[in-house]
């Protein structure tokens, strides 16, 4: 009988608890999706600069070629 009484206190412990976690829950996965989205960023910004830097590796191979080449002639 006396658990009967404290049941319904019980239950609004319960659900309000419920209700608190479920609203953590919803917060971090919206940081997590925020975080996905900047790793996600971070990762094009990283090939794009290794991209740039491999085609001014390019280029400057292509220039040290010319430079020898001329030096060979001269």
């Amino acid at each position: 009988q006396n658990r009967l009484r404290k049941l319904p206190d019980e239950l609004l412990k319960a659900e309000k608890e419920t209700c608190y976690t479920e609203q953590a829950l919803a917060e971090a996965e919206q940081k997590f999706e925020a975080r996905i989205e900047a790793h996600d960023a971070a990762v094009a910004r990283l090939e794009a600069l290794r991209k740039e830097k491999a085609e001014g590796d390019a280029e400057l191979a292509g220039i040290d070629a010319e430079l020898k080449r001329i030096a060979e002639l001269v």
